[in-house]
């Protein structure tokens, strides 16, 4: 793997790792969203949406209906997707359990 290779990986490690982002990303599992829905959703703002969509370019899919852009994960996206989504729910469940002791 070349070294610029390596630095691109590793910031969209870095930036896919952050809650709110990763939440958003998983959301996007196997259905299409508007951008402004995601935007209320998560409580960010539409052009924020649309700066992780393109920093997310090599996951995501957009479509274009008309006017209105639709994101959806490709095949790669909702792979990661998936693995993402477990590991939020035992992060969950963990917090969960805890709360109770």
């Amino acid at each position: 793997m070349c070294s610029d290779c390596y630095f691109k990986y590793r910031k969209i490690h870095n930036f896919i790792l952050r809650e709110r982002i990763l939440r958003l990303f998983v959301s996007l599992l196997d259905k299409k969203q508007y951008g402004s829905i995601l935007a209320k959703k998560f409580d960010v703002t539409y052009s924020h949406v649309n700066k992780i969509i393109n920093e997310l370019d090599d996951l995501t899919i957009k479509e274009k209906e008309g006017r209105i852009f639709y994101i959806r994960l490709n095949n790669k996206g909702n792979v990661i997707a998936e693995n993402f989504k477990e590991i939020l729910e035992l992060l969950d469940n963990a917090e969960t359990l805890k709360r109770r002791r």
